[in-house]
């Protein structure tokens, strides 16, 4: 398991002993769903490529670069 990877299932974790009220730590069980989350973010949504673009003067190949750039470090992440 990677970084990324890791981190999300720890915060699902946590999140859900808040909820149960327990202190389990059995982050490693959420894995999957950590991995599903981090891929569901693969593809920027409108508004970030737009904020990304105007960040850059509205340049639509650097709009597209943006978003190449952000499906490899989504991809990186589920390695």
């Amino acid at each position: 398991m990677n970084e990324m990877i890791e981190r999300v299932a720890r915060v699902l974790c946590e999140a859900k002993c808040r909820t149960l009220n327990c202190r389990c730590g059995a982050w490693e069980l959420h894995e999957n769903t950590a991995r599903d989350s981090i891929a569901a973010m693969r593809e920027p949504t409108e508004d970030m490529l737009r904020q990304g673009a105007i960040a850059q003067f509205e340049d639509a190949k650097i709009k597209e670069l943006a978003a190449h750039t952000w499906r490899i470090m989504i991809d990186a992440s589920l390695d």
